[in-house]
């Protein structure tokens, strides 16, 4: 009976996990389907390009300034698992400066 219990919890706990998933991606996917601001721009451009390779570019206005620094120094670990080029020094910054400038306020 206690093997019954445990798989009905886990049951539960994965259903729960689901759909914290899905209301998850529904949220992003909805951020995601924004144009990005001053799309023509070098910044918005490189972080198109550079980031769009592994998942879909998010609304800069969707974190603040200091999480999109926080974000992009721990995307430079991934893009190396990944076996992608890292940022240069020039492209972290005009990325990040994109980010920043239309960042949450």
């Amino acid at each position: 009976m206690r093997a019954r219990n445990l798989r009905s919890a886990d049951v539960k706990s994965l259903r729960r996990a689901c759909a914290f998933f899905l209301v998850l991606l529904g949220l992003t996917s909805v951020g995601c389907r924004r144009g990005l601001p001053d799309a023509e721009s070098y910044g918005a451009r490189l972080y198109a390009s550079r980031c769009s390779g592994c998942h879909a570019v998010y609304n800069p206005g969707s974190l603040t300034a200091s999480m999109w620094e926080v974000q992009v120094q721990a995307m430079e670990p991934r893009m190396r698992e990944a076996g992608l080029p890292t940022l240069t020094h020039d492209e972290r910054r005009a990325i990040l400066d994109y980010l920043q400038q239309h960042a949450e306020r």
